[in-house]
């Protein structure tokens, strides 16, 4: 079934808080391709978050909902008479619903342009698959919607949570869930915090598979290396060894 803003506010949010996180290492980024590429996706993934705030406000009457509908009007009415403008529109759309090949292209451009290429392939090598395996794992768990582009919408289809087939959890996110509709905090509705704590748990699932993967790649570099410095070390002993073994043979 179709999903409702509280359905689709994670996906904002975890969008936004991407995009985020991608400028500022954009901005810390030495190498400028490396670092255009990080532009670039988070241009795509603020796009993605933009198109699933436009589509919440089709159902919505405040100020923040009018505010998209008209950015969203305006967008249109540009990239009809302007060709730049409508090449963007199209470029961020691409990379917005294909987001993941872009980050692996990224991935892969660090490791091109990195100083020490063993390490960073091994960082990014198992850092990006952890981080995609944490990254599904919490949205299987947490029920957050997928989304699918049908006749040209993007439409936010809702699906089941794992973590409803475990009692405990399930009683307390319930319980949540009723004190946040019940409460206001200066006249407002505290019903959306769940959905938004959603979306920041799943960047706090990816942040943490990325690091775990990271660190292990790291590890297995720095072993790899140590090995190879032991051996050459070995190496250039034997030698030395063998003639200070014949050298007391003679004697």
């Amino acid at each position: 079934m179709t999903a409702g803003i509280s359905a689709i506010l994670p996906a904002i949010v975890s969008g936004a808080t991407f995009s985020s996180r991608r400028t500022d290492k954009g901005l810390h980024e030495a190498h400028p391709i490396v670092s255009g590429a990080n532009f670039m996706i988070a241009g795509g993934q603020m796009y993605k978050a933009f198109e699933n705030s436009a589509s919440i406000s089709k159902d919505s009457n405040n100020i923040v909902s009018n505010f998209f509908r008209g950015a969203e009007e305006r967008i249109r009415t540009l990239s009809k008479g302007d060709k730049v403008i409508r090449g963007f529109d199209k470029f961020f759309k691409l990379v917005g619903d294909s987001v993941n090949y872009f980050i692996t292209i990224a991935s892969a451009l660090k490791v091109i342009f990195a100083d020490d290429k063993e390490t960073a392939a091994w960082q990014e090598g198992l850092g990006l698959p952890t981080m995609f395996l944490f990254e599904t794992a919490a949205k299987n768990f947490m029920g957050m919607s997928k989304f699918e582009r049908i006749n040209g919408k993007n439409i936010a289809i809702e699906r089941d949570a794992l973590y409803e087939e475990v009692k405990c959890v399930k009683k307390v996110v319930d319980k949540f869930v009723k004190y946040c509709n019940k409460t206001e905090v200066f006249g407002k509705s505290l019903k959306y915090l769940p959905s938004v704590l959603k979306g920041l748990a799943f960047v706090a699932a990816s942040i943490t598979g990325y690091k775990l993967g990271s660190s292990v790649g790291n590890k297995i570099a720095e072993t790899l290396k140590a090995n190879r410095e032991n051996d050459t070390k070995t190496a250039s002993i034997q030698p030395q060894l063998l003639t200070q073994t014949k050298a007391r043979a003679i004697a």
